[in-house]
């Protein structure tokens, strides 16, 4: 099974936004084809700072785990709507990993979606 580690912090103007009980998405996907995701995870803004594993368990389709990829791209994004599609101003970090350059990245929550 492939591993991804993912410590996921926020960067200052996010910080001062925070939301406590806002959900959190860790999606990895393929930074050629976004749509759908590969994995995603679901945690809460008040465990940041985090760290998440991300492994081929929590694929979203059968056959496409992140074994299967090269390069994956880890997206980290606050939704205060609570949805996983991104909304005006949801801040979020991302961040593309090569898989055979480590299993591990770190992906700080310093923009947001317009």
């Amino acid at each position: 099974t492939s591993e991804i580690t993912v410590d996921i912090s926020l960067g200052d103007a996010a910080a001062q936004e925070r939301v406590q009980n806002a959900p959190i998405f860790i999606i990895a996907r393929d930074p050629s084809q976004p749509s759908p995701p590969i994995a995603v995870v679901r945690r809460q803004v008040s465990q940041l700072p985090m760290r998440v594993s991300i492994t081929d368990s929590d694929s979203m389709m059968p056959g496409r785990s992140i074994s299967g990829f090269s390069e994956i791209e880890i997206v980290a994004r606050i939704s205060f709507t609570g949805s996983p599609m991104a909304q005006s101003g949801d801040w979020f970090g991302q961040q593309t990993i090569e898989i055979e350059d480590g299993r591990g990245v770190q992906v700080i929550i310093n923009k947001k979606v317009q």
